[in-house]
């Protein structure tokens, strides 16, 4: 789809846990990481904005997760050229380089997060929450 100038989002149960607890999973933050990685330029809330208890936790963790992503990309591109690369030896990587946090600024944040409005998530006071938490775009349920 990228490679067809298509805009692309990724949007199944994206931290469906977030539903009924305050804090997605470890799979959970992996697969947005890997949606990031990958090429997605939004990454979506459903139920768990729309209908779950935490509805502003699951916009921050998503915004934090695809920040974070982001952040290391970079370093993720020259740590693990494509196959098709000529190069044939990887640069070789310290420890340290893979433990350091990277801090951005969540408005330079290029990833998306998209969120469904529901009964958890359409008050007045509860939009603007969620816009301050990191949502981009809402989608009407």
């Amino acid at each position: 789809a990228k490679a067809a100038g298509l805009f692309v989002i990724t949007a199944t149960q994206m931290v469906e846990s977030m539903i009924e607890c305050p804090v997605p999973t470890r799979a959970e933050v992996s697969d947005l990481c890997n949606a990031v990685w990958d090429g997605t330029d939004a990454v979506m809330l459903s139920g768990e904005s729309a209908s779950g208890n935490f509805p502003l936790e699951a916009v921050m963790a998503e915004a934090s997760a695809v920040r974070q992503a982001e952040s290391v990309k970079h370093r993720l591109r020259r740590a693990c050229p494509p196959v098709e690369s000529a190069e044939v030896m990887p640069p070789r990587l310290h420890v340290n380089m893979g433990n350091k946090v990277q801090e951005t600024n969540d408005s330079l944040r290029k990833t998306k997060v998209v969120a469904s409005l529901g009964p958890s998530s359409w008050s007045e006071e509860m939009i603007v929450k969620m816009m301050e938490a990191g949502t981009d775009i809402f989608r009407l349920n």
